[in-house]
């Protein structure tokens, strides 16, 4: 059976780094889009660096785990962070920290800290509770603790770990749902989640010895509860409106936002125009006089598109800072 130790330093290893084209192992990345980053703070004062992420650990995951501010967090220690530490801040922050070391270790709870890792433990714990029936509060307590246990001895453990893929899998399509921009990642996110199905080996290989794969003729059929394999109606983070639409808590859409919206329709009139002014001025149809206007205001409308979408791309950063991973 697989330890808490080795199941972290696979996770890391498998999904959180990468080779280059050239072979060198690549395990920090400074991804401005990606949600864990952050700007980095030196005397007070932004560098305009990201400060990034190594081993698949962020900054406050980090200064979380060796109890610092993190503003103190530098590109440079970043940069240090050794794979054994990024492993123990997966057993410290992903594993005893929300409390899945009180439930029994299995291949169960091992996707249950898996999701934790990608998607935040809150997350994860609440939809292990709506599957095994208790109160949906986002904690590890004893009424969790009991019925997991109880769910872990009756339940098949093939089935049990299908259904928390597919759980898993409709999550990560929900994310899209709600946040179309997350599109982008959602192979590489249903790549992860069928990583962990019983009909891959090299995964399931470590579970075949582990405590609570009975044989199924030791289940009597009446006794497996209804494995729920659904995500929430509103994920956590999110508020449903009273029209049905799901929007982000506490984010106040931007003034500038909707005046670079405008600015974009405009701008693209106008750059429609000067394209129709080009073409007329090759084969001589119009006065030069009309290039020169319509080459001005081509000018403005693609200094107007570049302020749309740094406006854009400042609030797609900000919004990632408390959004999905």
């Amino acid at each position: 059976m697989q330890t808490v130790e080795d199941f972290f330093a696979e996770e890391i290893d498998r999904w959180e780094v990468f080779h280059d084209k050239y072979g060198k192992l690549i395990t920090y990345q400074d991804l401005a889009n990606d949600a864990g980053n952050r700007k980095e703070i030196v005397d007070g004062k932004y560098t305009g660096r990201i400060v990034g992420t190594n081993w698949g650990c962020t900054a406050g995951a980090v200064a979380t785990y060796r109890n610092i501010p993190i503003e103190s967090i530098t590109v440079e220690i970043m940069k240090a962070l050794t794979r054994d530490e990024a492993i123990q801040i997966g057993i410290m922050l992903y594993y005893k920290g929300p409390g899945f070391d009180k439930l029994p270790w299995c291949a169960e709870t091992s996707i249950w800290c898996a999701i934790g890792w990608g998607s935040g433990t809150r997350t994860a714990i609440k939809a292990m509770q709506k599957m095994i029936g208790v109160a949906e509060d986002g904690s590890i307590g004893p009424a969790t603790i009991e019925a997991y246990k109880k769910w872990v001895g009756i339940t098949n453990k093939e089935s049990a770990v299908t259904a928390i893929t597919e759980w898993r899998i409709a999550w990560y399509n929900y994310c899209v749902q709600v946040r179309p921009s997350n599109s982008k990642f959602l192979k590489t996110w249903l790549i992860r989640a069928n990583f962990y199905r019983p009909s891959n080996p090299v995964w399931w290989n470590h579970w075949t010895d582990s405590p609570e794969n009975f044989d199924e003729a030791e289940i009597s059929p009446d006794s497996e509860p209804e494995i729920g394999g659904k995500p929430s109606d509103v994920p956590e983070g999110y508020t449903k409106q009273p029209d049905g639409n799901v929007v982000r808590e506490n984010v106040n859409e931007s003034p500038t936002v909707g005046v670079a919206n405008k600015g974009m329709w405009i701008s693209g009139i106008i750059t429609s125009i000067f394209g129709v002014g080009g073409i007329g001025t090759f084969f001589k149809a119009i006065p030069e006089i009309v290039l020169i206007i319509v080459t001005i205001f081509g000018c403005i409308a693609g200094i107007t598109l570049l302020i749309y979408f740094l406006f854009i791309k400042k609030r797609r950063i900000n919004d990632n800072q408390a959004g999905i991973r």
